[in-house]
């Protein structure tokens, strides 16, 4: 938390900025770099493949179910959150590659 005096050295400076606005930009920076590893990943076939094994593995492409066992249907449905995780950096860093992956997968 920023104290009120250096808020107001701000201000006289004619700068905008507070702690917010600086996690906002580290966070985006971070967002940023997370998504261009993801992206040369899936630039690769070798890389396609890599990704569809996790999320194959995750469970991601089938239903989390074990019959009767709740328990263990919960913990698949924790391991497939894990899953819809890295789907869903893939899908924001490189979303014209998801359905690549899908017919490479098939083949």
């Amino acid at each position: 938390m920023t104290d009120h005096v250096y808020e107001e050295q701000l201000k006289a400076l004619g700068i905008k900025s507070s702690e917010e606005e600086v996690k906002i930009s580290v966070k985006t920076d971070e967002i940023d770099a997370m998504r261009s590893v993801v992206r040369s990943i899936m630039d690769s076939i070798q890389g396609r493949r890599w990704i569809y094994g996790k999320l194959n593995a995750c469970g991601v492409f089938t239903a989390p179910i074990v019959p009767n066992d709740s328990y263990g249907t919960h913990v698949l449905c924790g391991i497939q959150s894990v899953g819809h995780m890295i789907l869903s950096d893939v899908m924001a860093a490189s979303p014209d590659n998801f359905p690549l992956m899908l017919k490479e997968a098939v083949v």
